[in-house]
């Protein structure tokens, strides 16, 4: 009877350590797995709002992932909010690309072959996670030290201007920098370039 509630309560701790354990391991892994941003922009504003860069370093990715879909990295968007006073309709593109790209969004009005959530985004209105961008890492790009160098273009469909930009790069620092990527032998910067529309 004692070793049947020894077993009980060692398997509930053990239980609970590969709980809390999972939990600490999404949570260190995820900004390096699967980055996230947020983002203001104003219509009304001279320049484009900028998101701090989003950096993702294959080499660095976790165990779990290395397994799994290791050459598929996934950014998403937490946020998006019009701080201006105009209502815009957004449209997302991708600076500097020629990787393959899968592009979703949780907005019911979001129009997959545009890219483009296709009603107005209300001033004072902010979007609870309205973007993911999966990025495939096809066979050519994957021993160079930077495959994809670039960023997010959001703009307004109405009048073509960008409104905010979310620089991404995608590296691989176990590969010497020597090898130069498609990306970075474009020019760089948003609204130059290859653009992913």
């Amino acid at each position: 009877m004692q070793s049947k509630v020894a077993i009980t309560i060692l398997s509930m701790i053990v239980g609970f350590v590969l709980i809390i354990t999972a939990g600490y391991y999404r949570e260190s892994t995820m900004k390096k797995e699967a980055p996230n941003f947020m983002v203001s922009l104003n219509s009304a504003a001279e320049e484009a709002a900028e998101s701090w860069p989003l950096t993702v370093d294959l080499s660095d990715l976790g165990f779990t992932k290395k397994v799994l879909r290791p050459w598929t990295i996934h950014v998403r968007a937490n946020s998006i909010t019009n701080e201006g006073n105009e209502p815009v309709q957004l449209k997302f593109s991708l600076a500097n690309n020629s990787l393959p790209v899968t592009w979703d969004s949780r907005q019911l009005a979001w129009d997959k072959n545009a890219k483009t959530v296709a009603r107005p985004f209300l001033p004072g209105e902010s979007m609870k996670y309205p973007l993911s961008i999966y990025f495939h890492i096809p066979q050519k790009y994957r021993q160079q030290a930077i495959i994809y160098n670039g960023g997010l273009e959001i703009s307004d469909v109405n009048t073509g201007r960008i409104l905010a930009y979310v620089p991404i790069k995608l590296t691989n620092s176990k590969i010497s920098n020597s090898k130069t990527s498609n990306s970075e032998m474009s020019t760089e910067g948003h609204g130059e370039g290859v653009c992913d529309r």
